[in-house]
């Protein structure tokens, strides 16, 4: 229903339908994933800004819902090319996740390529 929705640029629908899909399961980080990437394709792709302001005020005290929405969000604005906005958000979700994480976790990894690929674009 969210893609359906966004396809047909329905904007208050997608949202309300994009919250539900999340809802479903927010501790996984895909979810997310898929989320900012079907906002990505459509014209009014910063309402995927909305969606996570929206997902973080409502799960303020879930570190993991937090990280993950900081740092999607950072990739959405490594899309979008502004750096600045990129490196803050990744910066605080790896903060979160070291909480979670230990060094070695995929999802630390994977960081450090989001950094090592945002240090490139700042040359």
């Amino acid at each position: 229903a969210f893609r359906m929705t966004l396809a047909l640029n329905k904007r208050e629908e997608s949202m309300r339908y994009a919250k539900l899909y999340f809802s479903m399961d927010p501790d996984n980080p895909q979810v997310v994933r898929n989320i900012v990437q079907d906002y990505l394709i459509v014209s009014y792709s910063q309402d995927v800004l909305v969606f996570i302001e929206a997902i973080q005020k409502e799960y303020p005290k879930n570190q993991l819902v937090q990280a993950n929405t900081f740092l999607y969000r950072g990739l959405y604005y490594v899309e979008k090319n502004d750096k600045e906005k990129a490196s803050a958000d990744v910066a605080r979700a790896k903060g979160l996740y070291q909480k979670i994480y230990k060094p070695e976790h995929v999802v630390m990894q994977f960081i450090a390529q989001v950094e090592a690929q945002l240090a490139s674009l700042e040359k």
